[in-house]
C-alpha cells in the first residue's frame, strides 16, 4: 500500500543517515578535545544512540506511534537549527597539536589503503564485529530468544531496559578506566571475557530455570551484565581504532568497524531467526555466546603497540633546507 510504502522510504533515508551519527564520536573526540578527555567524549557521544534507541521503545507506548513521530521529527528539526547555527567543523584553537596536524595531506584513497592493510586494525575490526554484531542481535530479538522458555513480552522490556542501564554505567566505568590508564586492550579484553561468562549465564539460566522466580532474576542479571560489558566495546574500540590505525581518519576507522559489526549482526538475526522458526533456540543461544568467544580470540590479537606521533621540526626542516641550498652550485 501507499502508507507501507513512505513508510519504507522514511525508514531508507534514516538508515543512509545512520552512518554519518554512527561514525561521527570518534573525528568529534580527536577535533575537540584533548587526549585525555577523548574516551570519555567518545563514550558520551556514542551512549546517545543506544540510549536514544531505548526512549524509541517506550515512548510509543505511553503516548502513542503516531504522535511520537511527530515529537521525534520535532526534536530532530530543532537539533537540526542548533547544529547548522551554532555547531563549527572545528574549534578555533585545536586541543592539541596533533589535532591541527593528524590529516594534513592526506588524500581518502590512502587512509583507506593503509587501514586495509594494517592487520592490527583487522584484529581490532574482527573483535568489534563479533561482538557488536551477537550484542545487537540479542538485544534485537530477546523477545523472541526468550519467548520459547515461556517468557512474556513484558519481561522482555524488562531485560532489555536491564540491559541498557547496565550499559550506560559500565560505558561509564571503563572509559574512566581507559581515560585514565591509557590501555584500551586490557579493558577490551576484559569486557570481552564479561560477555562471555554473562552470555553463558543468560543460555544456562533460559534454558534450564526457565520462566521461574529465581530464572528470571539470574536472566535479568545476565542482560544487566551484557549491557555493561558489551556497550563499552564500542566507543572504547573506536579509540583504539584510532591509536592504531593513523593516518587514516578517524570517520573511516569508525565506519568500517561499524560496517562489519552490521554485516554480521544482519546475517546473525537471520540466521537465529531461521533457527527460531526451527524451534532451536538452545542452538541460538549458543550460536550468540561462541561470537563474543571468537571477539576475545580477536582481541587477544591486537597489539596496540603504536609509533608516537610526531611534528615535523619546523627549524630542522629550515637547516634542511639551507644546506640544500648552499650546496647548489
Amino acid at each position: 500500500t501507499a502508507t507501507t510504502h513512505q513508510v519504507m522510504a522514511g525508514q531508507t533515508l534514516a538508515a543512509i543517515g545512520q552512518p554519518f551519527f554512527t561514525d561521527m564520536p570518534p573525528k568529534i573526540a580527536v577535533d575537540w578535545f584533548p587526549p585525555y578527555q577523548r574516551v570519555m567524549a567518545d563514550t558520551i557521544a556514542s551512549l546517545a544512540m543506544p540510549i536514544g534507541a531505548a526512549v524509541g521503545f517506550v515512548l510509543p507506548a505511553a503516548f502513542g506511534l503516531q504522535n511520537m513521530l511527530y515529537v521525534h521529527l520535532c526534536w530532530t528539526a530543532v537539533a537540526l537549527l542548533l547544529i547548522v547555527g551554532t555547531f563549527h567543523a572545528s574549534p578555533s584553537r585545536p586541543p592539541s597539536p596533533e589535532s591541527s596536524h593528524r590529516h594534513a595531506g592526506k588524500s581518502f584513497a590512502k587512509e583507506l589503503k593503509a587501514a586495509l592493510c594494517n592487520g592490527r586494525l583487522w584484529c581490532l575490526i574482527s573483535s568489534f564485529a563479533c561482538s557488536l554484531g551477537s550484542f545487537n542481535t540479542l538485544s534485537t530479538l530477546a523477545a523472541q530468544l526468550v519467548e520459547p522458555f515461556n517468557f512474556d513480552s513484558n519481561a522482555a522490556s524488562m531485560f532489555g531496559v536491564a540491559c541498557t542501564v547496565g550499559g550506560v554505567i559500565g560505558a561509564a566505568i571503563m572509559s574512566i578506566i581507559v581515560g585514565l590508564t591509557g590501555k584500551h586492550k586490557p579493558v577490551l579484553a576484559l569486557c570481552c571475557i564479561n560477555c562471555v561468562i554473562f552470555s553463558a549465564l543468560a543460555t544456562l539460566s533460559a534454558v534450564y530455570l526457565g520462566n521461574s522466580s529465581t530464572g528470571f532474576m539470574v536472566l535479568l542479571l545476565a542482560f544487566a551484565g551484557l549491557g555493561f560489558s558489551a556497550t563499552p566495546l564500542m566507543p572504547i574500540s573506536f579509540e583504539a581504532a584510532v591509536s592504531v590505525g593513523h593516518p587514516t581518519g578517524e570517520g573511516t576507522l569508525a565506519g568500517l568497524c561499524m560496517s562489519g559489526g552490521q554485516v554480521l549482526g544482519i546475517s546473525q538475526t537471520l540466521i537465529i531467526g531461521e533457527l527460531l522458526k526451527n524451534n532451536r533456540a538452545r542452538t541460538a543461544w549458543m550460536l550468540s555466546g561462541g561470537l563474543f568467544v571468537v571477539a576475545l580470540l580477536a582481541v587477544s590479537l591486537f597489539n596496540p603497540k603504536k609509533d608516537a606521533f610526531t611534528l615535523p621540526d619546523e627549524s630542522s626542516e629550515c637547516e634542511s633546507r639551507s644546506d640544500e641550498a648552499s650546496s647548489v652550485p
